[in-house]
């Protein structure tokens, strides 16, 4: 099986994100939809609320990252990235990914994310160990024991 390769992983990658971030943005425009529909009066909202809100979404932007990896690996081992390039996470020996598989390689890829600045220094290193890896596995693919490959 050919394996992928770093710049068709990254083109994936690119995708997923954006996709993701019209999700995020979906979801809290429609809780801001909600908040202001049960409060028919309301003109404007709190600092605590903004601050709330805030909060939320730069933590849990990891929390959002993993739930979307984890939910389209376990199903098909495809991301909507990953389908677009053509790519598949497949297990280092050659099969499906199991639940556990999926879940620990979206864990070590996703939650990083809520880490500021540290969280994404640690995922360029951990991508950017794709470069000098024989199988072309990043850490969060070591860890869990995967590899991506090139589907035709």
């Amino acid at each position: 099986m050919p394996l992928a390769g770093f710049g068709r992983r990254l083109w994936a990658r690119i995708i997923d994100y954006f996709l993701l971030s019209v999700l995020v943005f979906l979801l809290g425009f429609g809780i801001l939809f909600l908040v202001f529909l049960a409060y028919p009066g309301l003109e404007e909202t709190s600092d605590t609320f903004d601050a709330t809100f805030g909060f939320l979404f730069l933590f849990g932007w990891g929390l959002a990252s993993f739930l979307y990896d984890w939910f389209f690996l376990a199903a098909t081992g495809r991301t909507p990235g990953k389908i677009m390039t053509r790519l598949r996470v497949i297990s280092a020996t050659g099969t499906p990914l199991s639940q556990g598989q999926s879940a620990l390689r979206s864990a070590v890829f996703g939650f990083p994310h809520s880490l500021l600045c540290l969280g994404h220094l640690f995922l360029c290193v951990s991508c950017l160990v794709i470069a000098g890896d024989s199988q072309a596995q990043a850490l969060h693919d070591k860890m869990a024991r995967t590899v991506v490959i090139h589907t035709p």
